[in-house]
């Protein structure tokens, strides 16, 4: 009993590893990846393109900055940052733009901070699974 319980256990934690957001493209656009994904898991065939969008205001002197994701399964095409209006001191988004290179998982880490300031955590973290299929 105490084996077929432990069995049954660590099936139900592989699967819930392994349990992903599957997202189809039928077209060329990019899929949009917001602050609401974080800590999510998406799964993208090859040549897939996905954008990272997140809001940001670099008169504050934070910044989005990418610290973690393997290169042989993703790519960074495309950084960008944008303002939502022409008024001193407004909020803007951080855009990155990312693509599917090859089957394989990782994982997408990009904090927001001040980079002068050592020793501080990030005030923002997002995260993301990547699984290429």
């Amino acid at each position: 009993m105490k084996k077929i319980f432990l069995s049954l256990l660590t099936t139900i934690g592989i699967l819930f590893l392994t349990s992903c957001n599957s997202i189809s493209q039928n077209t060329k656009s990019s899929r949009e990846l917001t602050e609401k994904e974080n800590s999510s898991c998406i799964k993208l065939s090859l040549n897939d393109k996905f954008n990272v969008v997140l809001d940001a205001n670099a008169t504050t002197g934070y910044q989005w900055e990418i610290v973690k994701y393997n290169k042989s399964v993703i790519e960074l095409v495309h950084s960008d940052y944008k303002v939502d209006s022409s008024l001193m001191g407004a909020p803007g988004k951080q855009i990155y733009t990312f693509k599917v290179l090859s089957k394989g998982v990782t994982k997408l880490k990009i904090i927001y901070h001040r980079s002068w300031e050592k020793d501080v955590k990030p005030a923002k973290i997002f995260e993301l699974k990547i699984i290429g299929k």
